[in-house]
């Protein structure tokens, strides 16, 4: 490897536990801190960024160790369904939706005061929406915390193992209670 990328590795694997730490901080956030401040919910969006792309470096590196595609998606398909900013897309789905049903309120202009209870049911159902991306956020940062974690790690290595020893023929359940 060239000794670049070797030192973008080394960087990269020395930002992991920080990145842990403050995706763990991130998601306490989350799920008890009611954020409505403008500079606070950027700063969570740049932190959360800042992890993906840490956690997306490691991926990378992985990558180009594995050389097997087959078994780089087997085994790390979790790691890749954690870089995903599957919360973006969900946001933007519920933003898109507030924007269609605010749009609808203008176009229409009278019949908003005829129908103010369906204006009211729509912003509910928007506001539910929301919620539900918190919730899908929260969901997605917390798969990227196992990935990433040092008892997935173990878990992960150990299911390796057993599967190797399943192959060569060796009994695998014995061993695994021995360790």
């Amino acid at each position: 490897m060239h000794p670049f990328f070797e030192k973008v590795h080394r960087i990269n694997s020395k930002l992991i536990p920080v990145a842990i730490v403050l995706l763990l901080m991130i998601i306490v956030a989350e799920i008890f801190l009611h954020v409505t401040d403008l500079r606070w919910l950027l700063a969570l969006h740049i932190a959360d960024g800042f992890v993906i792309a840490v956690f997306v470096v490691d991926l990378i590196f992985i990558a180009f160790r594995v050389k097997n595609t087959i078994y780089f998606f087997k085994n790390y398909w979790l790691d890749i369904l954690a870089v995903i900013p599957l919360g973006l897309l969900f946001g933007l789905v519920s933003q898109l939706y507030r924007a269609v049903v605010l749009t609808e309120g203008v176009v229409i202009g009278q019949e908003i005061i005829h129908e103010g209870m369906e204006v009211r049911r729509g912003v509910s159902a928007a506001l539910r929406g929301e919620r539900a991306a918190r919730l899908f956020r929260v969901l997605i940062r917390s798969i990227r915390l196992v990935t990433k974690s040092r008892f997935f790690t173990k878990y992960q290595e150990r299911h390796q193992k057993a599967h190797h020893n399943l192959r060569q023929g060796k009994n695998t359940r014995h061993q695994l209670k021995k360790q």
